[in-house]
């Protein structure tokens, strides 16, 4: 079983993608801010990571900053979700590498067949 890190601070996206995630076969672990999510993910290695990219504390691209920098070699695909056009993080995270992104509002099917894609799973 596959182990995703959802990082949001509005409790009704967690809610909803914890629900659908489970549903879909996932374990789920969650946290509401990216400082959590940051030693949470070091702690479990999860294998996947949905991460908004607006959170107190930490945002999602500081936590990716962090595990994927040059001194950790984190492995698991990330995923970017902002409200934001993506276009303009591009650059700055194309040296991160595995990091997806994905706009608000999405269809929960696209989002589903990205993960399913980022893990290799049929």
């Amino acid at each position: 079983m596959k182990t995703v890190l959802i990082a949001d601070d509005d409790p009704n996206m967690v809610h909803i993608l914890k629900h659908i995630l489970e549903i879909e076969g996932f374990n789920v672990v969650s946290e509401n801010n990216g400082k959590d999510a940051l030693v949470t993910a070091q702690r479990i290695s999860p294998d996947l990571l949905i991460l908004d990219f607006t959170m107190p504390i930490m945002d999602g691209m500081s936590v990716l900053k962090e595990l994927y920098g040059p001194e950790l070699s984190f492995e698991a695909p990330a995923i970017l979700l902002t409200a934001h056009e993506p276009n303009q993080f591009r650059e700055l995270t194309e040296s991160l590498g595995k990091v997806s992104f994905v706009e608000k509002p999405f269809e929960i099917d696209s989002l589903i067949d990205l993960i399913r894609r980022l893990l290799k799973i049929g």
